[in-house]
């Protein structure tokens, strides 16, 4: 069986077609573009398949484009998410400070700022956009402030980020060069800023790995690598989080009634829309380095696999009811942030933009109607997400009213 992630049934609802998956027991065979050296790639389903491939880092490592390709994005891959063994605890030691739980909670009075404002103006309409007027806006201005990005530049970052945050398996020749060109034109904006930067005594991040550029701790390629991971991957799959958790809720009115009245719920339900819908539905690639088995197959050496964290948070083997949306759902030990050594390094925060975001906005949302007649799912079988959310806002006096009739 191969996966085919162009179908427009697949990018609707994948679901299905992980459950079919699952119930064979067996990995799903996906062709892979020809940035790759091998044909394709094996997908794995289910919860405890995707368990051994996040678990044996030892044996299963980060599988690269080919070589040429990587010429084309060097410092793209000079990353943690992108590195092995020493060298990806090395990068990744270098910024796990910025993002523990006590740094992100000293960001908390500035998430919650940004997000009144982006409501606050929200409320002033009658109609919005909730992805381009509210899940994009919020993440975007954070990772901005943190790694002190300018206001005006956001709008070109934004562009950036979707030239190259693509789905692997969707890969044109136009999206490609689109990629490569993005790549080069970040990666110039970000050392720039660096060489401006230098002078700064600010304590900040870039002043952060400055420092351990000046102690051996890392090079300028690998600084600006990593750079570029926290700017791409620090607001786009956490504008995913936001707005499949806002298209939930709006269409599951009685869990969006139950958070409304028990507030205290509200980081159940982040945790239940990170399993329901995980903005990303893939594990980066591995491959194995020796003969190894997952599940019920084997894998030899040299071939390219990856968990289906969508599937995996939907297998009736240890969810009750996997396909029901519950954020009172306990346990609910979903993979949304992987596990392991590359576990997602910003989960804190965006575990806390979400909860900031929705309960800014739920008050908003009780007063809403959707004007579109279906989800606006991206074209991306890796990042799961929405085009669009747009909503009517109703007045106070006109939703007591409805209400009343």
């Amino acid at each position: 069986m191969i996966l085919d992630v162009n179908n427009p049934e697949f990018t609707r609802n994948p679901y299905p077609y992980y459950a079919e998956i699952r119930k064979s027991g067996r990995p799903i065979w996906a062709p892979l573009s020809q940035d790759y050296d091998s044909s394709g790639i094996w997908l794995f389903g289910s919860y405890a398949d995707a368990l051994t491939i996040f678990k044996k880092s030892t044996v299963i490592r980060k599988y690269a484009p080919s070589q040429n390709t990587q010429e084309c994005t060097s410092q793209f891959y000079l990353n943690p998410l992108n590195r092995d063994g020493p060298d990806h605890v090395r990068l990744r030691r270098l910024v796990t400070a910025f993002f523990s739980m006590p740094a992100v909670q000293a960001l908390e009075p500035v998430i919650e700022v940004i997000a009144t404002e982006l409501v606050g103006g929200l409320q002033r309409r009658q109609f919005a956009d909730l992805i381009n007027d509210y899940a994009m806006q919020l993440p975007l201005q954070v990772i901005a402030h943190i790694i002190e990005i300018p206001p005006g530049d956001l709008g070109q970052i934004r562009k950036w980020s979707k030239a190259i945050m693509i789905d692997s398996l969707q890969v044109t020749d136009e999206i490609r060069n689109n990629r490569i060109a993005s790549l080069a034109e970040l990666s110039g904006y970000l050392s720039a800023k660096i060489d401006a930067h230098s002078a700064n005594t600010k304590n900040g991040l870039i002043t952060h790995l400055l420092v351990q550029e000046r102690d051996g701790q890392t090079s300028r390629d690998e600084l600006i690598g990593t750079l570029i991971l926290l700017l791409l991957a620090g607001h786009e799959t956490t504008i995913d989080l936001i707005g499949n958790g806002l298209w939930l809720l709006l269409s599951h009115p009685s869990q969006l009634k139950l958070l409304l009245q028990r507030p205290e719920l509200i980081s159940g339900a982040v945790e239940e829309i990170l399993r329901y819908e995980s903005p990303a539905q893939r594990s980066t690639f591995r491959v194995a380095t020796t003969r190894i088995q997952v599940g019920a197959c084997i894998v030899d050496p040299g071939q390219p696999l990856a968990a289906i964290i969508g599937s995996a948070n939907r297998d009736e083997k240890i969810f009750q009811n996997p396909d029901g949306f519950d954020i009172q759902r306990s346990p609910n030990p979903h993979l949304a942030f992987g596990v392991g050594a590359h576990n997602c390094i910003g989960k804190n925060l965006a575990r806390m933009e979400a909860e900031i975001a929705i309960k800014c906005i739920i008050e908003c949302l009780s007063r809403s109607r959707l004007t579109q007649t279906g989800p606006a799912w991206k074209n991306n079988s890796f990042f799961r997400g929405l085009e669009s959310l747009t909503i009517e806002l109703m007045s106070p006096l006109a939703t007591s009213r409805e209400a009343n009739t």
